[in-house]
């Protein structure tokens, strides 16, 4: 079979079969993103793929056709989805750090110093924040409860002139049965998407605020990217 990519926007795109194949010889198809298989089985000779990242390249785009005596794969293809409009960087890897905390502009602090995280009080264990490769790195110790990483400054959210936060995570593991929340949600909320990611809605957010996130005692991440999308 053949294939195109089309339709790319900022969070997915349509992959299409070109090829003529006599009607009725292809029972089935399956379509792959990077190697993941992103669609039940379908007789559909194109599928939207959403729910992706944005300025993203996707690698290992293909399909599989399902006859009566096998299958055929698919030539493979790579493609980058667009930009995404609104996208403001309160940090991001590489080169460019942010438009709005300067530099990495991100502490950590002990959930159990903010009662509104731990109301009992626990004890807090250890965390660090380690800064290398222009990366986020943050740990956090079973024998813990975890932190919240926030920006060192406020930013202005004005009458509510953002949509959405979002985090995306270059590596993220939980080693903690104790895991609720942060890294976990990343993982458990998001997945099949080739990439871990948490977004959370922040239009009713008005004022000066801080603002970031969680991450409960046995979690490790690498953070590429936190942003938000003006409305």
């Amino acid at each position: 079979p053949e294939i195109v990519v089309k339709d790319i926007t900022y969070d997915g795109f349509t992959i299409e079969v070109i090829s003529n194949y006599q009607e009725g010889i292809v029972k089935e198809y399956k379509y792959y993103v990077e190697g993941t298989l992103k669609s039940s089985a379908t007789q559909d000779k194109k599928y939207t793929v959403t729910g992706l990242w944005d300025d993203t390249e996707y690698t290992n785009v293909y399909v599989e056709a399902y006859f009566d005596i096998g299958k055929l794969t698919s030539d493979t293809k790579t493609t980058i989805t667009k930009p995404q409009e609104g996208k403001v960087y309160l940090f991001k890897g590489g080169n460019e750090y942010t438009e709005l905390t300067g530099g990495f502009g991100f502490q950590g602090f002990s959930h159990a110093i903010d009662p509104n995280y731990y109301p009992n009080g626990a004890s807090t264990g250890s965390f660090n924040i380690n800064k290398n490769d222009n990366l986020l790195t943050i740990r956090t110790y079973a024998t813990g409860y975890g932190f919240l990483c926030r920006t060192n400054e406020l930013i202005d959210f004005g009458d509510g002139i953002y949509s959405k936060m979002g985090i995306k995570y270059k590596d993220a593991r939980v080693t903690s049965p104790n895991s609720q929340y942060g890294v976990w949600d990343a993982i458990t909320k998001m997945p099949g998407n080739g990439k871990a990611r948490y977004e959370i809605d922040v239009s009713n957010i008005t004022g000066q605020k801080r603002v970031g996130f969680s991450c409960a005692s046995g979690e490790f991440a690498i953070v590429e990217e936190i942003y938000l999308v003006e409305k």
